[in-house]
């Protein structure tokens, strides 16, 4: 739930939005941080209090006026959900837009995330592909810090 209309971008998030997750005080470390996990995530939703898609600006019969979000939903992983409803308890999370854009380039985001995510929890990566975490070598940490310009158009 957004707690106030900058935290939710005064309402201009849209689904297929890539956005960061940025959390204050992050676990109690007195640092405002966005956590690696939580870098590029997609928005798939943004609702409004009554229930309606702010998206499409859709209302019920007789408002004249647009509502603004109060529920923002993310495509997450289990391991980055653990870490959103962590923010969530804590009351602390805010949004920032980082693309907006062809379907393309938001996948070369989701991608760079998902390398992210594979460093950081290998373990549960082998369950799935064990011949796949393998080869990516985490020895080296090969946490990116954004797609390369080239990539991202």
């Amino acid at each position: 739930t957004i707690k106030s209309f900058a935290n939710g971008l005064s309402g201009k998030l849209q689904s297929g939005d890539i956005v960061s997750v940025i959390a204050p005080d992050y676990k109690k470390q007195g640092a405002t941080v966005i956590p690696a996990e939580l870098k590029y995530v997609e928005v798939i939703s943004v609702t409004a209090s009554s229930g309606y898609d702010a998206n499409t600006g859709e209302a019920p019969a007789g408002d004249d006026e647009r509502e603004l979000p109060s529920t923002v939903t993310l495509l997450v992983s289990p391991e980055q959900s653990k870490i959103l409803a962590e923010l969530e308890s804590d009351g602390k999370l805010h949004l920032s837009l980082v693309y907006r854009g062809s379907h393309a380039n938001t996948t070369k985001f989701l991608e760079a995330q998902d390398k992210v995510i594979a460093a950081l929890y290998p373990a549960e990566q082998t369950k799935d592909s064990p011949s796949d975490s393998h080869a990516e070598g985490t020895e080296e940490n090969p946490v990116s810090e954004a797609p390369a310009e080239s990539e991202v158009q």
